[in-house]
C-alpha cells in the first residue's frame, strides 16, 4: 500500500511539473543581433538606426514593444525611440528601423545603451527582457563661439571733439547656433569715448553657425581725450539651442592719434589687407598687405611691421624694409604662427609703417585674428550636415563698365556623406551687374558628397559704374539627399556668400600737339608744348612724361595721378646747337585702373637754320623807311597827299552807295505804277 502511495504522489508531482517545464522551455525570448560593424550617425542630423532582433523561443512573441533605456545618446524627446510590433513569429528574424536625431553636443564615440524588449507569450503572460545596444556618434560640432571679427570707425582717424560711428563685426564661430543673442559695450567715460545718444545694449536675435552681425554705436569724443588705446568691454549673452546660457566678454580697442605730429601724413598707405578670418593653434597663415608710395619722390628705407601680439609668432618677414619709387606700390607677406595654449579670443593688433627714421608712424592700420579653441581629441570627426561653399570664383580679374563678363563658380558640397539636390542659387547686387538674357537664378539639380560642380552666368556692367570693388550676394537654397529643405532643428538648409568683384572703366588718354615754331635757328630758345585730357571715366595714376630725340636739361616729368575729365599743358624747352632736321617723341606712361603700364607717344620734327639766315629784328613791324606817324612825313609836316586819299575813297564809297539806293527806289516805284495801271484797266 505504501509502495502504491508513493507513486501516486511521484506521479502526481511530475503531472504537476509539466506546465513549468513547459513554460521555461517553451516561452518567447527576444534578443538583439549584433553587427558586425557598429553603424554610424552625426550628431545633431536625423538618420536611421536600425536594430535587428531575433525570437530564440520555440513559441511566437505578441505584441511586441521595443524602446530605448538608459545611455542612448537621441534627441529624449523622439517618440521614435518606442515602436510596436504586432507579432514575431519563433525562430524567426526581424529588422527594425528607428528615426533618431543625436543630440548635438553628444560626445563622439562609442555608445552602450538598453534597449527593453516587452511581450507576451501563449499564456499571455508578460515577459520582459533587456539587451545592450551600440551606435557610434560622430560629431565636431561645438557650442556656440561669439567673437568680433573686425573693428573699425566712420571716421578713420579719432580726435577730440568728434562725432564717428563704431562697427564691430561679429561672427558665430562654434557649429550650433547662438540664440537670443545680445550684445552689451561698457567702458565709456565722460573724458574719454562716450556714447552719443545710442543705446549700449543691442539685440541681435539668433545668429547661426558662421553668421555674421555687425554692431553700430554712435560715440563722440570729448576735449579731454587722451591720445593712444582707449579700451572698451563687449559683453555677450545667448543660449544655445537647448537652453545652455553662455556669458562672454571681450575687449574693444580703439587708437587715438595725435595728427598734429604728422603721424598722419598720408605719405604711405597700407591697402588690400587680407588674413584668415580664424586661425588653428599651431598653425602656420599669412597676412598680406600692399605698402604705397603717395609722393612724388622717392622714400627709402620705409619700416614696415606687423606689431603682432606675444600669442604668435613671426616666422617669416613681419618687419621689413623697403624702398619706394615715387607712386611706387610693393606686396608685402607676412608668415605667423599661433602659440600652442593660445586661449581663444579676437586679437586685436596693427600694421605700421615708418617714414625716414621717424618714431611716429606714417600709416596705420588695424589687424584681429581670432584665434579658435585647442581642439577635443575625443571629437575628430567631421559633421555630415549638408552644406554648400563657393569654393572658388573666376570673372577674368575684372568686369569692364557697360560690358558683358562670365562669371563661373566652384560650388562644392562639403559633407562626405549626404547628397544635396535641388540646389537655388539666387544672386544679387546694387544694380550694378545684370545677368544677360537670363534671371537672376541658377538651378542645379544635385551635387554629390565631396564633389564640386561649376555654374556660370553673363552678367552687364552698369555703364556707369564707378571704379572699386562691388558685391554680389549668392544665397543658395537646396535639399538634402532625403528631399528635406530643413535639418533636425527646423533650419533651413540654406547658404549666402558675398563674392567680390573689381570693376573697370578705360583710362583714355587723349593728346593735342605739338605746337612750336614755325621756324628755328641754331641757339635760340623755344618751347614745344603739348595739351593732354583724361576723356575717361576712370583715374589715371602714376603719370610721367618723358622726351626723346633732342637735347634737353630735364628728360623726364612725374605727374602723378590724372583725374577724369582733367586736362593739362606740357611744356619743354628746346635750344637746338646745330643745324638740321631733329626729330622726337614724348612718351606719356601711365597705370590703368587695373595696374597695367599703358603708354601712349606723340613724335614731332622740326627743322633748324643757321643762326646767319635769321631775320634781322623789323623794330616791331614797322619799315624804318615810312614814317611813324602816317600824318607826317617824319619831318612833322602834315602829309596832305595820304589824307587826299583817304578822304577821296571815303566820297567815293558815299556815291556809289547812294546810287544804289536811288536805283531801287526807282524800280519800286516802277512796279507800284504798274499795279496802279493794272487795277485802272479792270
Amino acid at each position: 500500500m505504501k509502495k502504491v502511495l508513493s507513486a501516486v504522489i511521484i506521479l502526481a508531482l511530475l503531472i504537476g511539473a509539466i506546465p513549468m517545464s513547459f513554460a521555461s522551455v517553451y516561452s518567447p525570448y527576444i534578443r538583439i543581433l549584433v553587427p558586425t560593424e557598429i553603424p554610424e550617425i552625426n550628431a545633431g542630423e536625423s538618420g536611421e538606426f536600425e536594430l535587428k532582433i531575433k525570437n530564440a523561443g520555440v513559441y511566437g512573441a505578441f505584441p511586441l514593444t521595443i524602446k530605448f533605456g538608459d545611455g542612448h545618446p537621441f534627441r529624449a524627446d523622439s517618440s521614435e525611440l518606442v515602436q510596436d510590433i504586432r507579432y514575431v513569429g519563433a525562430n524567426s528574424t526581424h529588422s527594425v528601423k528607428f528615426k533618431v536625431t543625436p543630440n548635438p553636443l553628444a560626445q563622439d564615440r562609442i555608445y552602450e545603451f538598453d534597449v527593453i524588449f516587452t511581450y507576451k507569450d501563449s499564456e499571455e503572460n508578460i515577459k520582459t527582457n533587456t539587451e545592450k545596444a551600440y551606435i557610434k556618434i560622430n560629431n565636431k560640432n561645438t557650442e556656440p563661439l561669439i567673437s568680433t571679427e573686425e573693428v573699425f570707425t566712420k571716421i578713420d582717424k579719432i580726435d577730440k571733439e568728434q562725432q564717428n560711428v563704431l562697427n564691430i563685426k561679429i561672427r558665430n564661430f562654434g557649429t550650433l547656433s547662438a540664440n537670443k543673442l545680445k550684445a552689451t559695450l561698457s567702458g565709456f567715460s565722460p573724458e574719454g569715448i562716450m556714447l552719443d545718444n545710442d543705446s549700449d545694449t543691442k539685440i541681435v536675435g539668433n545668429l547661426k553657425s558662421d553668421g555674421a552681425y555687425y554692431l553700430m554705436y554712435n560715440i563722440k569724443t570729448s576735449n579731454a581725450l587722451k591720445h593712444g588705446t582707449h579700451t572698451l568691454l563687449l559683453t555677450f549673452e545667448y543660449n544655445d539651442e537647448f537652453g545652455t546660457t553662455y556669458k562672454k566678454e571681450i575687449n574693444v580697442y580703439l587708437f587715438s592719434e595725435d595728427t598734429s605730429t604728422g603721424a598722419s601724413s598720408n605719405q604711405i598707405t597700407l591697402s588690400e589687407i587680407s588674413y584668415p578670418a580664424s586661425v588653428e593653434q599651431e598653425k602656420d597663415f599669412a597676412i598680406k598687405y600692399k605698402v604705397t608710395n603717395n609722393t612724388d619722390r622717392e622714400l627709402k628705407k620705409v619700416v614696415v611691421q606687423y606689431d603682432h601680439p606675444d600669442v604668435l609668432v613671426a616666422k617669416k618677414d613681419s618687419k621689413v624694409v623697403i624702398d619706394l619709387a615715387p607712386g611706387e606700390t610693393k606686396e608685402v607677406s607676412a608668415l605667423m604662427r599661433v602659440r600652442k595654449g593660445t586661449v581663444e579670443n579676437t586679437y586685436h593688433t596693427n600694421l605700421l609703417a615708418y617714414v625716414g627714421g621717424s618714431e611716429t608712424p606714417a600709416a596705420k592700420e588695424y589687424v584681429g585674428i581670432y584665434v579658435l579653441p585647442e581642439p577635443d581629441d575625443s571629437k575628430v570627426s567631421k559633421a555630415n550636415r549638408p552644406k554648400l561653399i563657393i569654393e572658388s570664383y573666376e570673372y577674368g580679374g575684372s568686369a569692364k563698365a557697360g560690358e558683358e563678363f562670365e562669371l563661373i563658380m566652384n560650388v562644392k558640397n562639403t559633407s562626405i556623406a549626404q547628397y544635396t539636390k535641388n540646389i537655388k542659387i539666387v544672386l544679387s547686387s546694387d544694380g550694378t551687374f545684370t545677368p544677360v538674357n537670363s534671371s537672376s537664378s541658377i538651378f542645379v539639380d544635385s551635387i554629390a558628397p565631396g564633389e564640386t560642380k561649376k555654374v556660370s552666368i553673363k552678367l552687364r556692367t552698369k555703364a556707369d559704374a564707378a571704379v572699386q570693388i562691388y558685391t554680389i550676394g549668392v544665397k543658395m537654397d537646396y535639399e538634402d539627399g532625403e528631399g528635406k529643405a530643413f535639418d533636425a532643428q527646423n533650419n533651413p538648409f540654406t547658404e549666402s556668400e558675398n563674392l567680390s568683384v573689381q570693376v573697370i572703366q578705360d583710362a583714355v588718354l587723349s593728346l593735342n600737339g605739338p605746337f612750336m615754331e614755325p621756324e628755328m635757328y641754331v641757339g635760340d630758345r623755344y618751347y614745344i608744348d603739348v595739351q593732354y585730357y583724361n576723356e575717361g571715366k576712370a583715374r589715371i595714376t602714376n603719370l610721367k612724361i618723358k622726351i626723346e630725340g633732342v637735347p634737353v636739361r630735364e628728360n623726364s616729368s612725374y605727374i602723378g595721378n590724372f583725374d577724369p575729365g582733367q586736362n593739362d599743358n606740357f611744356s619743354f624747352a628746346f635750344t637746338p646747337e646745330e643745324e638740321g632736321e631733329y626729330s622726337g617723341k614724348l612718351i606719356f606712361e601711365y597705370q590703368n585702373p587695373v595696374g597695367e603700364i599703358e603708354t601712349k607717344e606723340l613724335e614731332f620734327s622740326c627743322f633748324v637754320l643757321p643762326a646767319s639766315e635769321k631775320p634781322q629784328p623789323d623794330n616791331g613791324g614797322i619799315n624804318p623807311n615810312i614814317p611813324e606817324n602816317p600824318d607826317t612825313d617824319g619831318t612833322g609836316a602834315v602829309n596832305w597827299t595820304l589824307i587826299l586819299g583817304i578822304a577821296g575813297g571815303v566820297v567815293l564809297a558815299a556815291i556809289i552807295i547812294a546810287a544804289v539806293v536811288a536805283k531801287n527806289r526807282k524800280r519800286a516805284q516802277s512796279i507800284k505804277d504798274l499795279e496802279s495801271a493794272f487795277e485802272e484797266e479792270k
